[in-house]
């Protein structure tokens, strides 16, 4: 029945059917009674959600107690129990609705599942009201210590396999086990799990030594006796209960589960329909598979459900990482629609025509299903804990129990584990990992159980890899992938092969997929079209993977039945491997290209799986003779049936006197295939033939159809003569294809098994055939028979009945040839073949590598060949070989270099070496030799010599036709005419010779009598006489050494060869040789030179003009030649700013050339513009509090702009803020254009760009829609052009700003400053609204919160008649002062209509570009005018910015900040943004209402320090110097038709101009002011706890009388306080004081001062201001051009060389002298917020403070925060130096989206140390409509400004970012013991932190360096193309 009809009688009393007599029954109705047991009335009356917390859970332990004391419980009936409980509770735990949130439907269920469902099983099992928890716990304390760890790996976790201890690699370890043991000493590997895995930590099979950690070691003292009565009644309890649940959650889960509950769940007064709303409550599903695409299932939820890209985005994402979701809940109808709607849009959308599997089931089915997979957890929980659990678990899954029936037909899948395992592909992904789990936790920790299992799973192999064959789910979701659980366990594997035949099963199950793939040929066939069948058989490798976990550890002993099935499978792998033989071969094309590549990559793929499978199996065979016998029997028995037809076509050939029967077969012609792994498998075999005494003709291997050697070695002999035909270019119309199948046949991953048994092959035909015959054989198959023939005759080289001329083959056809046969006779390193072992094979390796180059040990492990283990070996001989070299400045990893001893066993044709590794080891070791003067030859290395088996392989270098044919190539090689006798052939000719040369003498020194007669042989042939007749021929030269070599050798076998031959031909002396050369070369370079100097001479006789004196000087100018050196300047002296400055009397040409055009020219007036190329970013570089940022990343600031900028700069933009958190920056490569060039260039670049097709656009490495290029000369990036600006003292007249002026001012430095400070005083109170400000752009609402009050909504201004006003308020002499440097512009003599003509026409335009640009990077929003005021503060804000990150970056990095050791393109960029800001003064309009608003505004928050003005804890010191430099000009400048309309536009005005800043006193004044300010910052932000005098220090300082100016108590400083006891102190003392007292500060005694050592106080702040002053003298220089003197051209910059430039007073009484002077301070520290701020240090909310925000919500408003100074830079986050501590910290890491599973990518901001889910839907952001980017670039939108540095902790991958579409992968700063990254953890070293390569990465984040960095590295990358950044 339905639960909805139960709810009917919701409002009924319940009833209780108990009695004290008896124990109640839920199935039988009973009186009613007045206090209901709620629990008990639930088995027979509904109840509702409501009442569902009323229920009581003891009252159920109670009826559940005594059912089971009285003996009424077994276990069917224990399951029928449950089931009556679960019917009723379930639907309202896990409770669904209509059309209710489907996302996280059960997010809020887990407590009540806890309580109604958990706990009752957990009170039961213990007898007592416990939790799940305590469960948990008395499990672990009532159990013994489990000795194995059995920890299920989740998905990206770390793992750890020992090298020296590991069985093999699939023996790992958790993170906790390997830091509890031995292991992390030893040589380890770090990997991530792909989950499914567990750690196998306590079992002695997969570790040969250190089996435990700490954790896991067993203990026998510990040992605990479970056998009493309590603990027997929960087994009892246990055993009742466990079946109930693992059956109720298969019966859920595994069956399908359409529209209703199976009929044991289902009321049988279900009426089907929900009381509430009339109807039932049906759910629409949908699953996952590995078919459809993420944004497929995006958009198909989108139409089908009507919900946001969001929500889809969230669906997918949950139904990726479960398998499923519930997408809606309602009617049948609704539902079955949207099932409908997500069939239709996904039907035929992927590789198949299959739509999403979607169905729409009963909502209680899915409610029931969510319980059963909390059930199967908590089972697990429980079976770790408990060995009794894991029994009982067992004995349910092996169906060891009493009474059930899991199905009706109990001849099939009686077993609960058959039973989950059959219908594993039925469940969905979340499914599928309980039930794994839940095995790996129940029944693989025990051996015996492991053991059982593996009978199971073997047994049911077949069935299971055809579903999962059949399935599309990944294999880790499969049962399937449990093979590595026990396939690798030994005895396990031992005991499958002798008693289940595993090896036959699993390859039944490859053989039966290749059935379907054999072609009429009988051949593997795969289709590049058929996707589904390619996929499918994809799916198979995973067999082969099983394969080789059952053979990876050889058996010891062997029985008969274990020989018996052993054979069997090896039958069936032969059948296998006669598949693959020659499959996919290729014919030559001819005649036109070929037209479709065909699909090559599915056989290579299936040749590198099975692989390891090949050389197991070998090795298995190599143990066992009987195996061996059957084995080798039935290769050639199948080898034989592969090539019985070459039987029918063969041929006589005849040559040199000897002949051989050859097959018919023109590879030229004919199909040919380089997949030969029958032969090979041969190959293999053969070399095991010695040791059980055997041979090739031994009569074990007598078959009636026993294939001769010459057809084994036909297969491998066609595959090199393709090879040569390739070399040879015959092959050039077959495509790619076949290169990349060469390729990998070469390549170390596949050579092992394809090119070296190809050889061993060769080998063995050479050993066993006579060798002349082998020599017809391979000179047929080559196609030179007929040229050999003839004498290499050129006439009849046309082969008959061919129609293609192969003339033009053969020379390389016959090199290719001798190349094979000097690779048949010194392949000898390989153990069978040569006397070696394999540590010979891997140095011989070594050895020819490390010929080529250095080389790093990841370089070299790369070119050795791994085995099963996928060890290479190296570490066994490396040291024995090579020397290591260490890291250097260039390099930062270790390299290996050969050791000089070794330099003689390099073989210069090692057939392992590609073509360009040949030629680099070839060049490289001539330049070896001739650097130590040794003869630049190669003559072959000294060899081991062969085993018995192939002792007669070197044979055939004494036999007739090889001498023949050597004999034929000397021979030609002396005549000339011959086109195809090169030098490379004639090389190899003698090559081979030195072979049989060495040959002999080896075989003299070893043994006496032998048979190997090379000289006397060679002699017959006459090739001494023919190497004689070659050393007399010149031309030959080149190959006079190595046959003089020859001739020694053979002198050292005949000592008497030269005594009884003629002399030879003397050969010219290469000394004198090089002589003579040398005469000719220098004659030439004399006759050169004197033609060059006459033509000089001739040319300035006829431009005399051009080389005069007077010229020379005019061009060069005086200081250039040194003529007139000021050599009386005191560069001590030198002073930067004030009346007292070095005006320079003469200024040098600033000459430029442009980079693009090359013209050089003077930067002046009437010249072209220059302008430098730039990069303007955002910085958070400077950030003092990281976690600001962060905050505001994680606030939603609603009302704001769309790309949420941080809420400094909607505040208040006009200061600086001291925190530093963002702000624009500019860069420079230092390269300079004409302004008309520099557009040319970008038309160009931006018309390229547009043509270029739009597919191919993302790889670029700029973005030319923002405005992006490269610099034309060094490729960096940039985005802006900043116009240069000649010096300013060319286009002013500072003249009365000179030092010559006689003014009493400059004697009383101070009296000046106080007359400017009284007249800005006045300027702040005349100051007159001029107009309300305008809207500019939609948000503009912000505009009138920016400045902090609610009436700076207006622009301020002054009247013409307030300048006169102010005047004369003050002394006469005063007044007159403050108006003369009050003035307007004033220009050089002549010059104005010039300069005006040059700043409107050109400067400022291109300037006003510039900011634009300046203020859309530093937003990332774009302006909607070129009015608006906000351009004037970013620029400023840039230009602020740029000197102080700069001074940072010179000061951490101890680089000087002055002079010309300075970099120039760190030192331009300054100097002309400075030029340019102060130019821009220089204009009219409303630039100069913008700018008088902000100096009045910026005045008033310095004098006035009103309550809504900003503290000094906002406001830069510097910052606002710079703003107010800038701005004070425009304060005294007025239009003549004021007050008109219109007069803000720069067209209309034609009143008085600005005088643009130049350092002057005005500039001055507002330098001291701002000290002062910065002082008073320092006083109040950092801790002199370090200043207080020591308590036996403290003594009654003499009294200082006060300065005649000190305030008295009338005057506005008086305090309720004093600031000590004493009359007089001193002048720091009293001025410290009232400023600590007045601001409340913390840490100093400021009521008694006397305990403060107020001089240490002073130099503390002097060194604290020191980056202040340092980026007040740059900014300077840059603005007078008067250079700081050299002693600040130091790294550290002294404080009075800094004071002494700047003109500033260096003592405190200096400072602060007048009664103005102690006031500012005071009123600083006397605003109302400054002690609230202190008191806290640390962030304080804003809101507390009466601010008038403007209607601003107090939520936006950021927290104040205190800096302490000097400022330092920002660091990147601290990493552990062990990468094991990093990974092993996000090992459960989990997304704050995501909080269900593991992120599978987390990655840490290197900047901040934020762990973010990187590349993942779940984490994506909107930032704006159709637009998403990942959470490492909006993270990077904060905390970077737009750059980000991240690491990918599981991967070890680190990357750039910047923008939201541009990144780059780097090195990682993590390197393993050779000093290599290991990007990907391929190798899988242990990594340490390199500090170097840290700091390194910090100096590219600090100088602003990694968009540039990015720009470079897409620039020349060809991988960065496939990456899409914008989702990382």
């Amino acid at each position: 029945m339905d639960l909805g009809e139960e709810m009917d009688d919701q409002d009924q009393e319940p009833v209780d059917f108990s009695s004290p007599e008896s124990p109640a029954s839920p199935f039988s109705p009973g009186p009613s009674v007045e206090t209901p047991l709620p629990i008990l009335s639930f088995y027979n009356k509904s109840i509702t959600a409501e009442k569902l917390a009323d229920l009581s859970v003891s009252d159920l332990y109670e009826y559940w107690m005594q059912k089971f004391e009285s003996g009424q419980l077994n276990e069917q009936s224990t399951l029928e129990m449950m089931r009556e409980y679960w019917i009723k509770i379930v639907p309202h735990v896990y409770k669904l609705e209509a059309n209710q949130d489907c996302l996280a439907p059960f997010k809020e269920a887990e407590d009540m599942v806890e309580k109604f469902l958990i706990e009752p099983l957990a009170w039961f099992l213990t007898q007592s009201e416990c939790s799940s928890d305590f469960l948990t716990q008395y499990l672990a304390v009532r159990d013994n210590p489990p000795t194995v760890c059995g920890r299920v790996f989740q998905v990206g976790e770390a793992t750890y396999s020992c090298r020296q201890c590991g069985m093999d690699p699939t023996c790992v370890l958790c993170a906790d086990c390997f830091k509890d043991s031995e292991h992390k000493t030893h040589k380890y590997k770090i990997a991530t799990s792909a989950g499914g895995g567990y750690c196998d930590c306590g079992d002695p099979e997969a570790w040969r030594s250190h089996v435990h950690c700490k954790s896991h070691t067993p203990n026998p003292h510990k040992f605990k006796d479970d056998k009493n009565e309590q603990h027997e009644g929960f087994d009892k309890r246990a055993r009742l209960i466990l079946p109930a649940l693992l059956l109720y959650s298969f019966e859920l889960t595994a069956n399908e589960l359409d529209r209703h509950l199976p009929s044991s769940l289902t009321l049988h007064e279900d009426k089907n329909a929900d009381d509430q709303i009339g109807y039932p409550l049906f759910c629409t599903v949908l699953y996952n598979d590995e078919t459809h695409t993420f944004d497929l299932v995006i958009q198909t939820l989108t139409r089908a459900l009507q919900c946001s890209k969001k929500d889809a985005i969230e669906f997918a994402t949950t139904i990726d990482r479960e398998g499923r979701s519930i997408v809606k809940v309602g009617g049948f109808n609704q539902c079955h629609e949207a099932q409908k709607i997500i069939e239709r849009n996904t039907a035929g959308r992927g590789p198949n025509t299959k739509s999403l599997k979607c169905s729409v089931v009963k909502r209680e089915v899915v409610q029931h299903q969510a319980f059963a997979l909390r059930l199967l957890s908590w089972v697990e929980v429980l079976c770790t804990h408990s060995l009794s659990i894991r029994t009982i678990v067992q004995n349910v899954f092996y169906c060891k129990g009493e009474g059930l029936v899991l199905c009706s037909d109990t001849s099939k899948n009686a077993w609960l584990v058959d039973a989950v395992m059959l219908n594993d592909t039925k469940l969905w992904k979340a499914a599928r990992s309980c039930w794994h789990r839940l095995i790996i936790a129940g029944l693989l920790k025990e051996y015996d159980s492991k053991k059982t299992f593996a009978e199971v799973f073997t047994r049911e192999y077949a069935s299971t890899m055809d579903d999962f064959i059949r399935d599309d789910h990944d294999h880790s979701y499969s049962v399937t992938s449990l093979s590595v659980q026990i396939f690798t366990v030994p005895s396990i594997a031992h005991f499958l092969v002798e008693n289940q035949d595993v090896i036959y099963t699993i390859l039944r199950v490859l053989l039966a997929q290749c059935d379907s793939r054999v072609n009429a040929a009988g051949k593997l066939e795969f289709d590049r079209g058929a996707v589904v069948a390619t996929t499918s058989f994809k799916r198979t490798n995973f067999a082969i993977l099983d394969l080789k976990y059952i053979l990876t550890n050889p058996p010891i002993s062997w029985s008969a039945l274990m020989v018996k099935n052993f054979t069997n499978g090896i039958d069936s792998f032969l059948k296998f491997l006669s598949y693959m033989q020659e499959m996919d071969s290729v014919t030559r094309q001819v005649g036109q290209h070929m037209e479709y590549e065909p699909e090559w990559e599915s056989a290579f793929n299936l040749h590198i799986k099975l692989q390891p499978v090949v050389q197991l199996s070998l090795e298995w065979c190599g143990l066992n003779k009987p195996v061996f016998i059957r084995a080798f029997r039935h290769c050639l028995h199948d080898l034989s049936k592969a090539y019985e037809v070459l039987k029918s076509k063969s041929t006589t050939l005849e040559l040199a006197n000897h002949s051989a029967t050859c097959y018919v077969y023109d590879v030229a012609t004919q199909p040919v295939s380089v997949h030969l792994p029958l032969t090979r498998y041969f190959s293999g075999l053969y070399l095991h033939l010695q040791a059980f005494e055997l041979d090739f003709f031994s009569s074990e291997f007598n078959l009636t159809e026993k294939p001769v050697p010459e057809m084994i070695m036909e297969p491998a002999l066609r595959t090199q003569v393709l090879i040569a035909q390739v070399n040879a270019s015959m092959w050039k119309r077959n495509g790619y294809a076949l290169l990349n199948q060469l390729y990998f046949y070469h390549n170390v991953r596949c050579r092992a098994d394809m090119l070296d048994k190809d050889i061993i092959t060769l080998q063995i035909s050479a050993s066993v055939i006579e060798s002349n015959e082998f020599l017809i054989h391979v000179i047929n198959r080559f196609g030179l028979y007929q040229w050999i023939l003839t004498g290499f005759d050129e006439k009849a080289l046309k082969p008959e009945g061919q129609e293609e001329d192969f003339s033009k083959y053969l020379g390389t056809l016959t090199e290719e040839f001798l190349g094979l046969l000097i690779t048949l006779v010194s392949a000898r390193f390989t153990p069978g073949v040569g006397q070696v072992e394999r540590a010979n094979t891997i140095k011989k390796e070594v050895i020819q590598q490390l010929c080529i180059e250095p080389m790093t040990h990841s370089m070299l492990n790369k070119s050795l060949v791994e085995n099963v283990n996928l060890e290479t070996g190296l570490e066994l001989v490396i040291h024995e070989v090579a020397n290591q070299k260490g890291p250097t400045p260039q390099r930062s990893s270790v390299v290996y270099e050969l050791k000089p001893e070794f330099y003689d066993d390099y073989d210069v044709y090692h057939y392992h070496y590609t073509r360009e590794e040949m030629s680099k080891a070839e060049e490289s070791q001539r330049a070896r030799k001739k650097a130590a003067k040794e003869p630049e030859i190669f003559p072959p290395p000294k060899l081991p010599p062969f085993t018995q088996m192939f002792d007669m392989l070197v044979n055939f270098l004494q036999c007739d036709i090889f001498l023949h044919v050597i004999g034929l190539v000397l021979n030609k090689s002396l005549q000339k005419s011959n086109r195809n006798i090169n030098e490379s052939l004639v090389r190899k000719a003698l090559h081979l010779l030195g072979h049989g040369l060495n040959e002999e003498i080896a075989r003299n020194k070893r043994e006496a009598g032998h048979y190997f007669q090379f000289t006397h042989n060679a002699a017959r042939w006459n090739i001494f006489e023919i190497l004689d007749k070659m050393l007399q021929d010149s031309a030959l030269n080149h190959h006079h050494k190595m046959i003089l070599w020859l001739r020694n050798q053979h002198s050292a076998i005949k000592p008497d060869t030269f005594e009884t031959q003629a002399p030879l031909v003397a050969q010219p002396d290469e000394e004198e040789e090089k002589k003579r050369k040398a005469e000719l070369i220098k004659e030439a370079k004399e006759k050169m030179m004197a033609k060059m100097a006459a033509a000089q001479k001739k040319f300035m006789l006829v431009n005399k003009d051009l080389f005069s004196e007077e010229k020379i000087g005019a061009e060069f100018g005086e200081d250039e030649l040194g003529i007139n050196c000021d050599t009386d300047m005191n560069p001590v002296d030198t002073i930067g700013v004030g009346p007292r400055k070095q005006n320079p009397t003469h200024l040098p040409d600033e000459k430029y050339i442009c980079i693009l055009c090359q013209e050089e020219q003077n930067l002046a007036i009437g010249n072209k513009r220059f302008v430098l190329a730039c990069f303007i970013q955002r910085s958070t570089m400077m950030s003092q509090y990281r976690d600001k940022l962060i905050e505001e990343s994680t606030n939603e600031y609603q009302g704001t702009r769309q790309n949420e900028i941080s809420a400094v700069e909607l505040i208040n933009p006009l200061y600086l803020n001291p925190n530093l958190n963002t702000s624009s920056v500019m860069t420079t490569c230092g390269h300079i254009m004409h302004d008309h060039c520099w557009s040319s260039h970008m038309d160009t670049v931006v018309n390229k760009e547009r043509r270029r097709p739009y597919r191919l656009r993302h790889p670029l490495s700029f973005d030319v829609d923002k405005l992006e290029w490269l610099c034309p000369m060094c490729e960096s990036i940039c985005n802006a052009a900043l116009p240069m600006a000649v010096h300013l003292s060319r286009m002013y007249n500072f003249s009365s700003d000179s030092a010559s002026e006689p003014d009493k001012y400059q004697t009383e430095p101070s009296g000046s400053f106080d007359v400017w400070m009284h007249g800005m005083q006045l300027v702040v109170q005349n100051k007159v609204v001029s107009k309300k400000m305008t809207a500019t752009d939609e948000y503009d609402s912000w505009a009138k919160i920016r400045y902090g009050s609610s009436d700076d909504n207006v622009m301020f201004g002054l009247t013409s008649s307030s300048k006169t006003l102010i005047a004369g308020t003050m002394e006469p002499d005063d007044g007159e002062h403050f108006l003369k440097h009050c003035r307007s512009r004033s220009y050089l003599a002549d010059s104005e209509h010039t300069v005006n003509k040059w700043l409107y026409s050109g400067f400022h335009p291109i300037f006003t570009t510039f900011m634009i640009r300046n203020y859309n990077a530093a937003l990332c929003i774009e302006l909607p005018r070129e009015d608006d005021f906000r351009l004037l503060l970013s620029i400023w804000n840039c230009l602020a910015f740029t000197i102080v990150s700069s001074e940072a970056f010179h000061r951490d990095q101890n680089l000087p900040f002055f002079g010309d050791q300075v970099p120039l393109r760190r030192n331009i960029g300054i100097k002309y943004l400075t030029r340019a800001c102060a130019v821009n003064s220089d204009r009219n309009g409303y630039w100069i209402e913008y700018s008088r608003t902000f100096a009045i505004r910026i005045l008033t928050t310095l004098l006035n320090n009103r309550q809504q003005d900003p503290t000094l804890f906002e406001c830069d010191a510097f910052g606002l110097l710079v703003y107010l430099t800038f701005s004070m000009p425009s304060l005294f400048v007025y239009p003549e038709n004021a007050g008109a309309e219109g007069t803000t536009e720069e067209s209309s005005w034609t009143g008085e101009y600005c005088q643009p800043p130049c350092g002057n006193l005005i500039d001055h004044h507002i330098l001291r002011l701002l000290y002062m300010y910065h002082v008073t910052q320092i006083l109040l932000s950092i801790d002199f706890s370090h200043c207080l005098r020591e308590p036996e220090q403290d003594k009654v300082v003499e009294p200082t009388p006060p300065c005649p100016n000190t305030p008295s108590s009338e005057e506005p400083m008086e305090t309720d306080t004093e600031p000590s006891s004493s009359q007089f102190v001193s002048r720091k003392e009293y001025i410290f004081g009232r400023i600590w007292q007045r601001a409340k500060k913390e840490n100093v005694p400021w009521d008694e001062m006397s305990k403060v050592d107020c001089d240490a106080v002073w130099i503390a702040v002097q060194q604290a201001s020191v980056p202040f002053l340092r980026c007040c003298a740059k900014f300077y220089e840059s603005l007078s051009g008067i250079a700081p003197p050299p002693e600040l051209e130091t790294v550290d910059s002294s404080f009075d060389y800094l004071i002494k430039y700047l003109d500033l007073p260096k003592e405190f009484e200096a400072l602060f002298v007048s009664l103005i002077d102690w006031q500012l301070p005071y009123k600083w520290a006397s605003h109302p917020r400054t002690p609230k701020i202190l008191e806290t240090v640390l962030p304080v909310d804003a809101r507390k403070y009466p601010l008038d925000l403007g209607g601003l919500s107090y939520e936006y408003l950021p927290r104040i925060l205190v800096v302490k100074y000097p400022r330092m830079l920002s660091s990147l986050t601290p990493l552990p130096e062990d990468y094991t501590e990093l990974i092993n910290m996000v090992s459960n890491f989990t997304c704050k989206n995501s909080k269900t599973l593991d992120s599978r990518t987390p990655t840490m901001c290197l900047v901040c140390g934020t762990i973010l889910c990187s590349q993942s839907y779940c984490c994506q952001r909107e930032i704006k409509p159709n637009f998403v980017i990942g959470s490492c670039m909006y993270h990077a939108n904060y905390c970077g400004g737009g750059s980000g540095i991240y690491l990918r902790i599981r991967e070890c991958k680190l990357f750039l970012t910047h923008g939201q579409n541009r990144g780059c992968f780097l090195p990682p700063p993590y390197l393993d013991e050779y000093g290599e990254p290991d990007q990907g953890l391929r190798r899988g070293n242990p990594l340490k932190l390199s500090i170097e390569k840290y700091e390194a990465l910090r100096k590219l984040w600090v100088q602003h360096a990694i968009p540039e960095e990015i720009a470079r590295t897409t620039e020349h990358s060809v991988t960065a193309a496939g990456t899409e950044w914008q989702y990382l």
